[in-house]
């Protein structure tokens, strides 16, 4: 698929760091934290499968960071209702290795913001191999393993990052959302299709420690649910 990005670049630790924010507005997607540090990204078919793109690309390509500002004015009746406690956020995806400190981020965000220049890249999927895919899915629960997912907060928005087998994971699991989410939607109505992504964080919200992230893709397209 092709898709249109705002962008600029800036040197970040000696590196050459590319900023994408996407053109279309992610009108149906939203980053919502349900309780503290416990996170929910809603999504339709549409935008979920563009989103499992982005964590491809952000796989694919170390030097990149995607800006989704997808914190709206106001949200659905549904999802406010979601919980007591919901706050909305933008939404940061980039790689462990820029090594990016969250501190800097109101100085980089207004830099995207008064860019003018438009970009169209070409978004494609990988051809999934479920036994590799198995393999990496069993690999994360090794003790050994040192790859994770870190969440961050900072200025109203959710900084994911992450290592390309992660990210990776992340797409097939934001893919598998989008393609099947409908379709239970219809079988049963009122089902949420979604992913739990806690098995990639570094600490995770439900672990015996408790004081982490949680982290969940969920299906949700307000024209099925009427609000």
């Amino acid at each position: 698929m092709k898709a249109k990005f705002i962008t600029t670049f800036i040197s970040y630790n000696g590196k050459k760091l590319q900023i994408l924010k996407p053109v279309i507005k992610f009108e149906n997607t939203y980053v919502i934290e349900t309780a503290p540090k416990v996170f929910i990204i809603f999504g339709n078919e549409e935008e979920l499968k563009l989103l499992a793109n982005l964590f491809n690309l952000v796989s694919c390509q170390k030097d990149v960071l995607i800006y989704l500002p997808v914190k709206k004015k106001s949200i659905p009746t549904y999802l406010k209702n979601w919980s007591n406690y919901v706050k909305q956020r933008d939404l940061v995806i980039l790689h462990h290795s820029t090594q990016f400190k969250t501190k800097n981020w109101k100085q980089l965000r207004e830099k995207i913001r008064k860019s003018h220049k438009v970009i169209s890249l070409d978004l494609r999927l990988p051809t999934w191999d479920k036994n590799q895919l198995r393999k990496d899915f069993e690999r994360i629960n090794y003790k050994e393993n040192k790859e994770f997912l870190d969440l961050k907060i900072y200025a109203e928005t959710l900084f994911m990052m992450s290592s390309s087998r992660i990210y990776y994971l992340i797409a097939y699991d934001t893919e598998h959302v989008s393609i099947n989410g409908k379709m239970l939607f219809e079988k049963y109505p009122g089902f949420h299709e979604h992913e739990h992504l806690n098995n990639y964080l570094r600490d995770p919200y439900l672990s015996n420690k408790g004081n982490g992230f949680a982290l969940t893709v969920d299906f949700y397209d307000k024209d099925l649910w009427g609000e």
